[in-house]
């Protein structure tokens, strides 16, 4: 089985989402930030209910995330994955059988996103 089959259908729609906004925002890329987006997104998930429940929002998130990177300069289009957020990604299915599960859920993303540690 491949890693994107094991993804469950929020976690797969955490990622598309973060895509869609580092697009729409004009990103050239989707970073770990985008990621978390989409993990609040789904506020249904297991990390949208953690970080929801720490009082982290959409908001807050892009408000900090445009702080520290300022407004994208681009125009929209495909944004591609950073060497970072594949990593992440990878470090999600790490966690995933580290914890004997055979699916990849949004709770899996967020650990991994905290285990990456050298994300915005």
């Amino acid at each position: 089985m491949n890693m994107e089959s094991r993804f469950t259908k929020r976690a797969e729609a955490a990622l598309r989402y973060g895509q869609e906004m580092a697009e729409e925002a004009g990103y050239g890329y989707v970073g770990s930030e985008h990621l978390l987006l989409g993990l609040l997104h789904e506020s249904d998930g297991v990390a949208g209910q953690v970080l929801l429940a720490h009082d982290i929002t959409e908001e807050a998130v892009l408000e900090k995330v445009t702080k520290l990177l300022g407004e994208p300069e681009g125009k929209g289009g495909v944004a591609g994955l950073t060497p970072r957020t594949k990593r992440i990604i990878e470090l999600s299915a790490a966690e995933a059988g580290r914890m004997g599960h055979g699916y990849i859920g949004t709770e899996h993303l967020l650990l991994a996103i905290l285990r990456e540690g050298e994300n915005v």
